[in-house]
Formats: structure tokens, C-alpha cells, sequence
């Protein structure tokens, strides 16, 4: 939502109150959206906390709306602190979205330990993890340089019997470039390439960033070649970097 249509809301919003017609929650909900969305978080939490002082109770999706807020702008903190308040309050209870978005803010801002401590209260809250929960997880020791936990990670995922998608793959992959875990890499591409997946970027990850600095570019060109056939767009991406290694 632009900034423009927040303020229109905004005007829409008090003429309801002027008016004595009392918003719902989902109203709340959906301009507290707008506002984090244009970055006006401030507006955003006064918004949030009025909706108890209109004797309303807060939801699950009110609660995540405001939480994503503050992770997509980088203020984990009060992401984390809104969080606890569920978990204190007890109603409304996280939902696997919440953990979810929350996880994803700690791993990003390199809280890695800190997630780690949350994921199994999952449990305790009889929630199942989800591939993205482990995705998240794995790529946040991945960005961590934690290549052995994240692969321990990955084994656990497949040992409860969820399926690794592309941006699994992709996360994995992508850490073990960066580890110069060449082998690997290589096992777990041929690994997903018999399931019929291809990681989304793969140009990206073996790009001549990795390949040029070890010298195997050409070496694993006819390699990479067959995992991208079929997909011009990838195709013409290998041969770019491979123009970068030679000329």
C-alpha cells in the first residue's frame, strides 16, 4: 500500500470513528498492514495498542502483521518482545506463521543461537515444524558459516519425513559454495536433480565468484550444463559466467 492510499485510509478510519461506527478487528488489522508496509511503524504500534483500549482483542493475524513489521524494518526486538507477549498472554497463541516470521528475523540478523533456543518450544506449543521452518533454520546457519549443524539440520528434516523443496536445496547449496564444499554441493545437485528439482539460482550459486577463485569452472562446466538443460534463461547465465572465467 503507498504511502498516499495509507493516509486515505487513515482519513476513512477516523471519519468511521467521528461517525460512531466502531472498526472491527480486521479493520485494525488491515491499516496497521498499510502502515508497516509504507515503514510507519510508530503509527503502526499506536494502532496496535488501541485496539485494546476499544475493549478488542488482539488475533493471530494482528499479532503477525506487526511482528512482520518490525522484522521486515529490522527491529527484531520488538518483533521478539511482541512475541513473548503471546507467549505470556497465552491467547492468542503463536501460530506456526508466527514462528515462522520470528524465526526468520533472529537468523537474519544473525541470531542464530537465539532461534535455535526457540525452535523447540514448537513442540511445546504442538506444533509440527514445517519445510520452511528447517529452511529458514538451515539457511541461518548457512549465513552463519555453521556448515556441519546445517547439514545436521537437513538430516533431521528428511529423517521426519518432509520433502527439501528448491529454496531448501538452493540455501543448502548456496552455503556449501561458500564453505568450498565443491564435493557436496556436487552430491546434493545430482541428489535433487534425480528427484526432478532444480535449485532456482543455480548459475548464481556456482557462479565464477566460486568457480574462477578454484579453478574448476571448467572442469564442472559440462556438469552444471546437464542440471540446467532445458532452462535457456540458466543457460545463457552459465555461459556468461564462463565468458567472465576465460576472457
Amino acid at each position: 500500500m503507498q504511502n498516499g492510499k495509507v493516509n486515505e485510509a487513515g482519513v476513512v478510519f477516523e471519519v468511521m470513528i467521528q461517525k460512531g461506527v466502531d472498526p472491527n478487528t480486521y479493520t485494525y488489522s488491515t491499516l496497521i498492514n498499510g502502515l508497516c508496509l509504507a515503514g510507519r511503524l510508530d503509527d503502526a504500534a499506536k494502532i496496535f495498542h488501541l485496539i485494546e483500549d476499544k475493549g478488542l482483542k488482539h488475533d493471530v493475524v494482528t499479532y503477525d502483521i506487526m511482528i512482520n513489521g518490525y522484522v521486515k524494518h529490522d527491529k527484531i526486538d520488538e518483533a521478539y518482545h511482541l512475541f513473548t507477549q503471546m507467549l505470556t498472554r497465552g491467547s492468542p497463541a503463536p501460530a506456526l506463521s508466527t514462528y515462522q516470521v520470528v524465526l526468520d528475523g533472529l537468523c537474519k540478523n544473525g541470531l542464530i543461537d537465539q532461534a535455535m533456543d526457540l525452535y523447540p518450544s514448537l513442540s511445546s506449543a504442538r506444533l509440527e515444524p514445517s519445510i520452511e521452518v528447517f529452511t529458514i533454520l538451515i539457511d541461518g546457519f548457512c549465513r552463519a558459516g555453521k556448515i556441519e549443524a546445517a547439514m545436521n539440520l537437513f538430516e533431521s528434516m528428511l529423517e521426519t519425513g518432509l520433502v527439501p523443496d528448491v529454496v531448501t536445496y538452493s540455501s543448502l547449496i548456496n552455503g556449501l559454495c561458500k564453505g568450498r564444499d565443491v564435493s557436496k554441493s556436487r552430491e546434493i545437485i545430482l541428489e535433487n536433480a534425480g528427484k526432478g528439482l532444480r535449485p532456482n539460482s543455480i548459475c548464481t550459486i556456482f557462479s565464477s565468484e566460486h568457480f574462477c577463485r578454484t579453478s574448476k569452472w571448467i572442469k564442472h562446466c559440462n556438469f552444471y550444463g546437464k542440471c540446467v538443460q532445458g532452462n535457456f534463461r540458466l543457460m545463457k547465465q552459465l555461459f556468461r559466467d564462463y565468458y567472465y572465467c576465460v576472457g
